[in-house]
């Protein structure tokens, strides 16, 4: 007979059990990141508290003000719908952006909700993750693994901290409706859902131009899972993703300047196929399989292809062994990883992998949802031979207290696995230890390092803070008196802002006509505004108040 203990682990688990383990699991990535901190009565306030808890404020940066400023308003997001930037053309974006911005009501309170979209994101990515491979496999504990793998691993840190970077989760996030609504439409054979699939594989490209990709392999997904005269709804999401790239070229494609966004290059010159074919595999060893890992090693070229056409040996070899076929979760996750990681590459194979790798972190956020699914399906065809050939329209498995336990424990594993490379994408995010902090060895550990970031990241937020609340006051003082952005620039040329890239004008953040039927009086502008748009000097570190070095170190200025 088997124990009382081996039945209680086998027992499964009621439906409030599974909601509790999939919120915890959803919130790990928020603790994960520092974006807030535990209750009180949780987790009081302790040495050991502020280390775990890094509660890091939202700062605008880089593309934000681009979006923000072109998203003021309804007239300026009509305007900016098709108009491309860094030669994404991003309707869907532009209108989430939107959306965001009006519900804010003013800039004080919009970095606060950019915070919660950006965090949206990936929760919505986890759940569709999650959801899609547990109608594959009929198993909550594998869909539960999936959206651990896919959400709780520092590869998706800067496109969930960074409301712009997480334009490719957002576009992930219809990348997966579309497939999760083919999946219904085929199991259950509701064709009327297939019009569902068409919008969300055009929304998706919307989000971003890798999200085009939810055409292919929604129509790869199709293929694999039905027989006959069925596969030829595969038609369909591939149409969508024909006629949506045709629409975006056919009204942006003209104001594309390839040669900024290739660094003068024009896309012929930037675009190599070979190059990017090499970057992938860079990234599939170095990013889905060893970063998984909580690894962060470098390979040579010749190695990152030798060693990735090893994993496909060893993947098909597995497969012709055990006589097991390929399961849909493999086909999708294998061509949603490939394909988004040779697009991006190619188009950026004019650099080095060495330029590129640690820079452009968001490129990873949706290959590592086809990873997910991916390992979902190589697990499901090593532990769940009989999932393929489950009722379509069956319901997944309920999961056992075993296996909850161990969900927690492979959550606590990949928290554990990541923590340091969190940390060090933060450390690496503001200035430098300068040559004082150096010559005392002020911050000899990673912790202290790590505490330190996370004052300065404090500090730069709130001096932001500050800035917005004035540029808010500045907006209500020039909206009764009528002036517009064309005024505020005649008086003060270009309007800086902490955090704003040199090719970005802070005046645009305001919610402002763009030109008046008769120009300003410059000095009375200048008298109402001038103090509201200083820039207020960057504060030292309290531990650098006698330090002769500069601060911040040159080329790190929160001010460009």
């Amino acid at each position: 007979m088997p124990s009382p203990i081996r039945k209680r682990l086998e027992t499964r688990l009621g439906i409030v059990p599974h909601l509790i383990l999939m919120a915890t699991i959803l919130a790990a990535p928020w603790w994960l990141f520092g974006l807030g901190r535990l209750p009180g009565w949780i987790a009081p306030d302790s040495a050991i508290s502020t280390y775990v808890h890094q509660n890091l404020a939202y700062r605008l940066h880089s593309d934000d003000f681009a979006y923000i400023g072109a998203s003021r308003n309804w007239e300026r997001t009509v305007d900016n719908l098709f108009v491309p930037h860094n030669t994404h053309i991003c309707p869907s974006w532009r209108l989430l952006s939107y959306v965001v911005v009006r519900t804010a009501g003013d800039l004080v309170h919009l970095p606060d909700l950019m915070k919660q979209v950006s965090y949206l994101g990936i929760v919505l990515v986890m759940l569709g993750t999650g959801h899609f491979v547990a109608y594959e496999s009929k198993s909550l504990a594998l869909a539960f693994a999936a959206t651990i793998l896919v959400g709780v691993t520092s590869i998706q840190r800067l496109s969930t901290i960074w409301y712009s970077a997480g334009q490719t989760l957002w576009a992930g996030v219809f990348i997966l409706g579309a497939l999760i609504l083919a999946q219904e439409a085929m199991h259950r054979r509701w064709n009327w859902l297939w019009p569902g699939v068409f919008v969300s594989c055009w929304l998706a490209g919307g989000f971003w131009t890798i999200g085009h990709a939810a055409g292919p392999v929604t129509a790869i997904y199709v293929i694999a899972a039905s027989r006959g005269s069925r596969r030829l709804f595969a038609l369909i999401p591939a149409a969508a993703m024909i006629s949506a790239v045709a629409i975006a070229l056919s009204f942006g494609g003209k104001e594309i300047d390839a040669s900024t966004s290739f660094h003068g290059r024009s896309t012929r010159e930037a675009f190599d196929p070979v190059q990017g074919l090499s970057h992938t595999c860079h990234s599939i060893i170095e990013t889905m399989v060893l970063a998984n890992l909580g690894i962060d090693a470098r390979t040579t070229d010749i190695q990152a292809v030798t060693l990735t056409l090893l994993l496909f040996a060893i993947w098909c070899a597995w497969h012709i062994g055990k006589k097991k076929p390929v399961t849909t979760l493999e086909w999708v996750g294998g061509a949603l990883c490939i394909s988004a990681y040779w697009v991006e590459w190619s188009f950026r194979g004019y650099f080095s992998w060495n330029s590129l790798k640690g820079v452009v972190y968001w490129y990873d956020s949706i290959p590592q949802i086809g990873w997910a699914l991916f390992v979902s399906g190589w697990a499901m065809a090593a532990f769940m031979p009989g999932a393929q050939l489950a009722d379509p329209r069956s319901w997944p498995n309920r999961m056992k207290r075993k296996q909850a336990m161990a969900l927690i424990g492979f959550t606590l594993t990949m928290l554990v696995l990541h923590q340091s490379e969190v940390d060090r994408q933060l450390i690496e995010s503001i200035p430098p230890l300068t040559a004082w902090e150096v010559e005392n060895n002020s911050f000899p550990i990673p912790e202290l390092r790590r505490l330190r970031a996370v004052y300065i990241w404090d500090e730069r937020a709130k001096r932001m803070t500050r800035h917005i609340a004035r540029f808010q006051n500045a907006e209500s003082i020039a909206r009764k008196a009528g002036w517009s952005v064309a005024d505020l620039s005649a008086t003060f040329g270009r309007v800086r802002i902490p955090g704003i890239p040199k090719a970005y004008d802070g005046v645009y953040l305001m919610n402002l006509p763009l030109t008046s039927d008769r120009p300003a009086d410059a000095s009375a502008v200048r008298r109402a505004l001038g103090s509201l748009l200083e820039i207020e000097p960057e504060a030292r570190p309290p531990w650098l108040s006698t330090a002769p070095d500069p601060w911040p170190p040159k080329g790190w200025e929160d001010t460009q």
